[in-house]
């Protein structure tokens, strides 16, 4: 999907990686808007730290060959933050998800449209969810080895397939 987010025309192309913001919000539900609750932050559910998510994404983006093509950030959660991300990311913005929308993305969708944003939507060859990357790190799922690519699990110190 990356790849193909490249091919639009933009000044800048800005990879955003959303900052756990849940221990700052004192209460607030933090994706209202978007179909989610609090638990989508949780480190059960989110075990890299955003530093690590950036490092992780650099090691993929080498692997691939798009090293220097994006800039890659930590944002904070749009929903919550709109002010912030206006600031860092001022004009018009074009957010990119994937075409085959869930519930979650639609909401994302709906979201930045809202807010007069544009919204492009690219054909994702996604093979496998960050949510089953997860599940399969937490079981030792050895899958996992022929799901991702093989900086991935250099990165997570995962066993290489056999």
């Amino acid at each position: 999907m990356l790849t193909a987010a490249l091919k639009l025309k933009a000044k800048y192309h800005i990879l955003g990686v959303i900052i756990n913001t849940l221990s700052l919000q004192s209460g607030k539900t933090t994706t209202k808007h978007l179909g989610r609750g609090d638990s989508a932050q949780s480190p059960e559910k989110n075990p890299l730290t955003v530093s690590e998510r950036l490092v992780l994404i650099r090691e993929v983006m080498r692997e691939e060959g798009l090293d220097g093509q994006v800039v890659l950030t930590a944002i904070p959660r749009p929903e919550l933050y709109w002010e912030i991300i206006s600031t860092m990311l001022p004009g018009i913005r074009t957010w990119v998800l994937p075409k085959q929308l869930d519930a979650f993305d639609h909401g994302k969708k709906r979201f930045f449209e809202s807010h007069g944003d544009r919204v492009a939507l690219i054909r994702s060859s996604r093979i496998i969810s960050g949510t089953a990357v997860r599940e399969a790190l937490r079981s030792g799922d050895k899958r996992l080895a022929n799901s991702v690519p093989k900086s991935v699990l250099t990165f997570l110190k995962y066993p290489k397939p056999q």
